[in-house]
């Protein structure tokens, strides 16, 4: 789950959160302009004084996720990924055994995806980091509100909004700073089904990576006992899909999505589901009366839990394909491959845009297409299903 800027704390799965992100500048900056236009000693440039809260919303994001990684392994949270900038990727790159993956727009502005990771004592360790890493920027943001002006006193505002949020606004969402603080202490257990083992974080990290062999025999170490857990059940349902078992990827993937504690946490689950009901509609194990009201099933509660994600991922392609809509299932395979969060949903993204544009009638881009995801996952069982479908089908011109 995206970490800053999105949704500022650990999790297990990619939200995709903007709107915390959005929301923290825009308060900081209308927070700041309101105590000005009050009597606050805002300064004489009110330009100035939004310029310093929407900086200062920025810099708390960088600051507590900076915090956030420091105090990670005393707190049993590990990153999974990284990302630098926002936009379309430019490159992935490997970095401590993680994805790095910049994009276009240049902002210097670090993101990650965090997991918890079991381990002795969690729930006390994770609370204390939690409470530092709010109380560091809380007290810091205080400091400068009450014992500075102007551009500085701006800053204060900006770099408090972000654990303001996350301890009100975002409290009832599984592992924001609130919910750790104040609801975790009264449900037993709730941590622990959510945490993720070494093993499956290795693994997680492998996929990201588009390295499937690896992520299998991380899978295959982790433990199997105990009772089922969110990251567990979404990573079962990533190595099937890979590996083309694709009725198991759909269990995996529903088991997943009924674990998510939150409907926000089960967005990537409902988009696995309908990848795994895509591949067994392009296998012929399923035929169209069936996949296609349950592709629409997956795809609406995905789209309802994490909005975005829908945007990042290649399975409204694949559905506007399978309905027959070609021109619309390319614009989203495509959007999705450039916007893809890691190798994995990068390789399917482009063999969805390889069937789009076969379904078109221009095989030799397809081809091309087929080759990125090569380059991406190779071992991605997908790749060969589409090469020969493409090979196969007989190929009509668009619009026909």
């Amino acid at each position: 789950m995206k970490n800053s800027p999105r949704a500022g704390r650990p999790g297990n799965t990619r939200s995709g959160f903007r709107w915390p992100f959005y929301l923290v500048i825009g308060a900081a900056i209308a927070f700041t302009l309101l105590t000005r236009q009050d009597g606050g000693s805002g300064g004489p440039d009110p330009l100035l004084d939004g310029l310093g809260a929407g900086l200062g919303a920025l810099l708390g994001l960088q600051f507590t996720l900076a915090l956030q990684l420091l105090l990670g392994g005393a707190g049993g949270v590990a990153p999974t990924a990284l990302a630098l900038g926002f936009g379309a990727r430019v490159t992935t790159l490997r970095v401590g055994g993680m994805a790095l993956t910049v994009r276009r727009i240049p902002v210097p502005f670090v993101s990650a995806d965090s997991t918890v990771v079991a381990g002795p004592r969690l729930r006390v360790r994770l609370w204390l980091t939690t409470l530092v890493s709010v109380a560091v920027p809380i007290t810091t943001a205080g400091l400068l509100i009450i014992g500075t002006s102007g551009f500085p006193r701006a800053l204060g505002f900006g770099l408090l909004m972000l654990p303001a949020m996350s301890l009100t606004v975002l409290a009832r969402i599984p592992l924001t700073a609130g919910w750790i603080l104040f609801l975790m202490p009264l449900r037993p257990g709730a941590l622990e089904a959510l945490a993720t083992s070494p093993d499956e974080l290795a693994g997680g990290r492998a996929m990201r990576l588009g390295r499937l062999g690896e992520a299998r025999a991380a899978l295959d170490r982790a433990p199997a006992d105990g009772p089922p857990r969110l990251a567990s059940a979404q990573l079962r349902a990533q190595v099937a899909l890979g590996e083309g078992r694709y009725q198991e990827a759909a269990a995996a993937a529903y088991q997943a999505a009924t674990l998510a504690p939150h409907a926000r946490m089960s967005g990537l689950a409902h988009h696995l589901r309908a990848a795994a009901l895509v591949g067994a509609a392009e296998t012929g194990e399923l035929p169209p009366a069936e996949y296609l009201p349950r592709l629409a099933e997956s795809l609406g509660l995905a789209h309802a839990a994490v909005p975005v994600l829908t945007r990042y991922l290649g399975t409204r392609a694949d559905q506007a394909l399978l309905e027959g809509h070609r021109d619309a299932a390319l614009a989203h395979a495509r959007t999705a491959a450039k916007l893809a969060t890691d190798a994995f949903w990068q390789a399917n993204a482009e063999c969805s845009t390889a069937a789009a544009l076969a379904a078109l009638g221009r095989p030799d881009e397809a081809r091309t297409a087929l080759d990125r995801a090569r380059q991406a996952m190779p071992e991605l069982a997908r790749i060969e299903i589409v090469a020969g479908r493409i090979g196969l089908m007989e190929v009509t011109p668009a619009g026909a």
